[in-house]
Parts: C-alpha cells; sequence; structure tokens
C-alpha cells in the first residue's frame, strides 16, 4: 500500500511538471500584435480637401429637395425615414455616402445608420 501511494504521489507531481512546463513553453510562444488607429470624433469622416471640393461643387450642382427636421443639423443627427439619400455619381473617394438636403443644408450621410457625417459648406 505504501508503494501504491508512492507512485501515485509520483504520477502527479510528474503530470504536474508537465503541466507546468506546456503553460511556461505557451508563454515563451504568444506573440503580442499592437495597431494604432487615429480616427475622428465620433461619426465623422474626415475627407480629402480635393475631394470636399469636387463633393461641395457636385452637391451645388446637383440639388435635391430638402426634408425638414426639426432640430438643428449637426453631425451625428439620425434622418427621418423620409429623408431620401443621393449618389455621387462619377465622384472618386466619398465610400459608400451619400448626400441628402436637410434643412436646405447639404449633408453627407451614412446611408445604413442614416447619421449625418459631415454638413457640406
Amino acid at each position: 500500500m505504501k508503494r501504491a501511494f508512492s507512485i501515485s504521489v509520483a504520477t502527479v507531481l510528474g503530470l504536474l511538471a508537465s503541466v507546468s512546463a506546456a503553460s511556461a513553453q505557451a508563454t515563451i510562444s504568444r506573440e503580442t500584435t499592437t495597431t494604432t488607429t487615429t480616427t475622428t470624433a465620433p461619426g465623422r469622416m474626415t475627407l480629402a480637401p480635393e475631394v470636399r471640393t469636387r463633393v461641395h461643387q457636385y452637391v451645388v450642382a446637383h440639388r435635391q429637395p430638402s426634408v425638414r427636421i426639426q432640430d438643428r443639423i449637426a453631425v451625428g443627427v439620425v434622418l427621418p425615414p423620409d429623408a431620401q439619400f443621393y449618389a455621387f455619381d462619377g465622384v472618386d473617394g466619398v465610400g459608400p455616402y451619400r448626400y441628402a438636403y436637410v434643412n436646405d443644408a447639404p449633408v453627407l450621410v451614412d446611408p445604413g445608420s442614416r447619421r449625418v457625417i459631415e454638413v457640406i459648406e
């Protein structure tokens, strides 16, 4: 009986040692990756100056009907379901965004969330 206990203790100690070694090996082989992202304020998109100029020219040349809302139009405002969004045909650099006229002001809109991304001035 004493011998059986000795084997059991030796077996347990051996298992603990192998688990400890495996844990140490896993710790040593881990890699750390750091990603740095620069963002603007929440809900904001920064257009390159030349794109901003083309967008402004486009919305002035392609005026659309305006929807009226009670709130002051600003970045982050969610537009109502009756607001119509229009594509920038032939204007590169605006991604998936569309434009709308709200309270007679042109705005850049994320069509998925209906949020105003930028007031076009």
